[in-house]
């Protein structure tokens, strides 16, 4: 993912993750069937609370993540619904094993119901990870272990050297021993961007995005001029999380302050925005992205997944088709396509869209099936 190599005087010192219009994925699918137009899971789950302020919300998932057993803990999350923040816990099997552990922690869980519920990623705003594992404390000129148990690696002098020896671990997936390395690389250099930036990635492939975020702002705040690329690679490990209220404040103030005229970050912004449950404001930015840079078939076909989401699903089969005549196997245009004309009620021209898409992505095929066939 990164080479720890310099990018020149003045930029950061990593290479990006694939950011070219083409690599944008939007994932947009997974979106249109969170919003009903399949199937979507449904579990048995235990409520806690429902509170019209996140903050309230937010409050009584910290007392519950303090009080409940690590088993008791799992899947504990706070859900967008409406304009209601709901407290849940626990994916069960079935009701008698959800009311046989809200029995067991009743002293915890006063006022809990159990309920059959979908369970849809794209509307939780904060799920546990577990506590944030301690860190070794290292020295300033400490010598902690590196990849594969080794002792004995000083600490480079340099930054370059520090962001190579943190990539290379990274790399390796010794997340642990690159976290090590970064924490006493930024106690030495606490106003570098680029180091903040890599302690927020770390933190945020081991699942802590809170702690990440701080890392990432820092990062923002030290260098105005940020790279674009290094914007968007963050923007995009957020998302990746489903970390969305994070990823919107990054790709806000990339948008509004720094580049707004920047047809990917754009993108990356409605995309944010649909997933946050927006369409109309979502649309507003692949738009503007589509007029920035028309050639790019993905942009035409977040147009479409906004349209498709509020309704409007013949002014989406023109902008799917826009994106279709820009790259014919576009997956995302295709299922969106097939699905508006389904909606619509053109099942024949849904199956002709369903038979190409076989061809290409035979798993989303079935589920845009599943949709065609549940059509009047």
């Amino acid at each position: 993912m990164f080479t720890g190599q310099s990018t020149g005087d003045g930029g950061l010192r990593r290479a990006g993750t694939c950011l070219s219009a083409g690599c944008l994925v939007l994932g947009l699918f997974l979106a249109l069937l969170s919003y009903g137009y399949a199937a979507s899971e449904t579990i048995f789950t235990i409520q806690a609370g429902s509170f019209r302020s996140r903050p309230d919300a937010f409050r009584q998932f910290d007392l519950l993540q303090r009080k409940l057993s690590a088993e008791g803990r799992e899947y504990l999350r706070v859900e967008k619904i409406g304009k209601f923040h709901a407290v849940r816990l626990g994916k069960f099997e079935d009701r008698l094993e959800a009311e046989e552990f809200l029995s067991a922690n009743k002293s915890v869980l006063r006022g809990a119901i159990v309920m059959n519920a979908y369970f849809i990623p794209a509307r939780i705003e904060r799920l546990y990870k577990g506590p944030l594992p301690p860190a070794e404390e290292v020295d300033e000129g400490g010598t902690p272990p590196a990849a594969g148990g080794e002792t004995g690696v000083k600490i480079p002098e340099t930054v370059e050297e520090q962001i190579g020896m943190i990539s290379g671990l990274f790399e390796k997936q010794d997340y642990e021993n690159a976290l090590r390395v970064v924490k006493a690389a930024v106690a030495k250099r606490p106003d570098d961007p680029e180091l903040n930036a890599w302690y927020g990635t770390i933190l945020l492939k081991m699942n802590h995005p809170d702690e990440a975020m701080k890392y990432f702002k820092k990062a923002a705040d030290l260098l105005p001029d940020i790279s674009r690329e290094e914007q968007i690679r963050m923007i995009s490990d957020l998302l990746e999380k489903h970390e969305y209220e994070n990823a919107l404040r990054l790709a806000k103030t990339a948008v509004m302050t720094k580049r707004p005229d920047d047809a990917e970050l754009n993108a990356w912004y409605g995309s944010i925005l649909l997933k946050m449950d927006q369409p109309e404001e979502a649309i507003k930015y692949f738009r503007k992205a589509s007029e920035l840079q028309p050639d790019v078939s993905d942009y035409y076909s977040g147009i479409g997944y906004c349209l498709s989401f509020s309704g409007r699903f013949e002014e989406a089969i023109d902008e799917f088709s826009k994106a279709l005549a820009l790259e014919p196997d576009n997956i995302d245009a295709l299922t969106g396509l097939g699905v508006a004309y389904a909606k619509t009620g053109r099942k024949g021209q849904a199956m002709d869209v369903y038979m190409k898409l076989k061809g290409i992505e035979s798993e989303t095929a079935e589920k845009l099936l599943q949709i065609i066939e549940r059509q009047p």
